[in-house]
């Protein structure tokens, strides 16, 4: 069965298309989505946008040789989970951090520590880390815009932890790792255009299967998790 996004590869230059302000593209026909699968048979083509799509993809292509595409990009995200994961197990086992851990998993590592919760903090910050290894699958081997982008904006949620923990404890544990984010986020967006036209259209054209609905809320909870800690810290803040 064809997804809605494979559809509107075809909707996007049919004459019958039509654009709802709150839906995206609809059948003008139907005033709904588009449910053909394989073919549809009310489909005409418009020369005109066929050939404005054709164009864009050229621009595309063109924009992603100079960067040097969305799988270039997209292995910084597999180094940033494996090497977080193997930050998390040193952390654990002789109490030792490098400069590639998540400021996430740093503090769910004390706080495990200091409730003697180790194991649940290890399988957390893991999970954690695994959202990365995940996104370099997405974006790499599938080339999904979408799943660049929420892993670019999850890790500078991460950055903007270690910012805030910055004032409270000034040294070297935070500095380089957020050095190290600050690098990782410039190229990361510089190895793929995440605001052009294009990632948008690729977001606005997110079919919700049953993955990506995961992938959604495995976002969405470390999400939560990185504004709770974000919260955390600046309740210490005004405590001290």
């Amino acid at each position: 069965m064809m997804t809605r996004e494979e559809r509107l590869k075809f909707c996007s230059i049919c004459q019958k298309r039509q654009m709802d302000m709150q839906r995206g593209l609809v059948c003008s026909l139907t005033n709904e989505y588009a449910t053909f699968d394989e073919k549809c048979t009310d489909f005409e083509a418009d020369e005109t946008a066929i050939a404005k799509e054709l164009t864009k993809q050229r621009e595309y292509k063109k924009e992603l040789q100079k960067t040097g595409g969305v799988l270039t990009g997209s292995n910084w995200f597999l180094w940033i989970g494996v090497l977080s994961i193997f930050n998390i197990i040193l952390g654990f086992i002789v109490n030792l951090q490098f400069v590639f851990g998540l400021g996430v998993t740093q503090i769910i590592q004390g706080i495990a520590v200091e409730t003697g919760t180790e194991i649940l903090g290890i399988i957390t910050a893991v999970l954690i880390s695994g959202f990365y290894i995940w996104t370099y699958y997405l974006a790499a081997k599938k080339e999904r815009l979408w799943a660049y982008f929420a892993g670019w904006s999850i890790y500078l949620l991460d950055a903007l932890i270690y910012l805030l923990i910055l004032p409270i404890n000034f040294d070297a544990s935070i500095i380089w790792p957020l050095f190290l984010h600050a690098i990782l986020l410039v190229v990361l967006y510089s190895s793929t255009p995440l605001f052009d036209e294009n990632t948008w259209q690729n977001i606005k054209t997110f079919d919700w299967t049953h993955s990506r609905i995961a992938y959604v809320i495995y976002g969405g909870m470390i999400t939560l998790i990185q504004i709770g800690c974000l919260v955390l810290i600046g309740i210490t803040m005004i405590q001290n």
